[in-house]
């Protein structure tokens, strides 16, 4: 049997995390994947996921070269830049992952230059969409090893969790992290203006992150308070797009934009700004 590590940066369970866990559910009879990350929500939800999870400081260069001695993987996949890079310093043989294009891919600056290291250490280098090639300062030394992977999503599953029941209906749905990226306080913004034509719009918002009690506070100074419902972090949040009529992707940048995809499995519209992934 073969085997194969994803190794994750962070401890919480998004977009990226969620695409490395369902790639290791359907790997072939004949691998054995495993999820390395370090101990919080991401490791708690691969692991409810019947997923192969390791605890691993992934910041550490050590605890890297641990795991990957334990396990003696035919594979690595490093997620997202940080990981890709924390790889290439423990000099073992990897596939960068990227799955988002981040503003700083145009400049010159220490992460660009970082990635362009990546891009020389690995053995290939995977995008979620062509944008993040594209737009890469250094597309040049990335083209060389890159290839376009777009997000794998189960529809089947996605549909049989949507099915679960909420008390609540919402016109508006927001689903992602609290964080720049994903734009939420411009989300909350979206719904101050809309409430002066409709004062009874209601919209949920599913997610964690460092914005979250400043978006709540904006919510309140606002006057949203009825308006907007905070749901945090929940493993299914496919029922509450069911249950709402239209998503919102407030992101500034997206290297794939996985929750629109989720949305239209669900037969939902959803509103966006023309970025990265969610354009090509």
């Amino acid at each position: 049997m073969k085997k194969v590590v994803h190794f994750i940066i962070t401890d919480v369970f998004s977009g990226a995390e969620s695409v490395a866990a369902h790639i290791i559910k359907n790997l072939p009879s004949d691998w054995q994947g495993f999820y390395a990350a370090p101990e919080g929500r991401g490791l708690e939800t691969v692991r409810a996921m019947g997923v192969n999870a390791i605890p691993c400081n992934t910041s550490d260069i050590k605890d890297i070269k641990r795991v990957f001695d334990e396990i003696k993987p035919d594979a690595v996949h490093a997620h997202d830049p940080r990981m890709s890079f924390n790889c290439a310093l423990a000099g073992i043989p990897f596939v960068a992952h990227l799955h988002n294009n981040n503003p700083w891919l145009r400049k010159l600056c220490p992460n660009s230059i970082a990635l362009r290291y990546v891009c020389k250490r690995s053995a290939r280098v995977l995008c979620v969409s062509q944008s993040i090639i594209d737009e890469y300062i250094f597309k040049g030394s990335m083209v060389k090893k890159a290839e376009v992977l777009y997000n794998c999503v189960d529809a089947d599953e996605v549909k049989n969790l949507a099915a679960e029941p909420v008390s609540d209906k919402f016109d508006l749905c927001f689903v992602g992290r609290m964080e720049e990226e994903k734009d939420p306080l411009g989300f909350i913004r979206v719904i101050a203006d809309l409430k002066k034509q409709l004062p009874d719009v209601r919209a949920v918002m599913l997610g964690e992150g460092s914005l979250r009690a400043e978006a709540e506070a904006l919510a309140v100074s606002l006057g949203l308070s009825g308006n907007i419902a905070f749901k945090g972090f929940d493993r299914n949040p496919y029922k509450y797009m069911a249950a709402s009529k239209v998503g919102v992707l407030t992101s500034k940048w997206e290297g794939f934009g996985l929750v629109a995809v989720e949305q239209l499995i669900l037969s939902k519209p959803f509103v966006a700004y023309p970025v990265g992934g969610l354009v090509n």
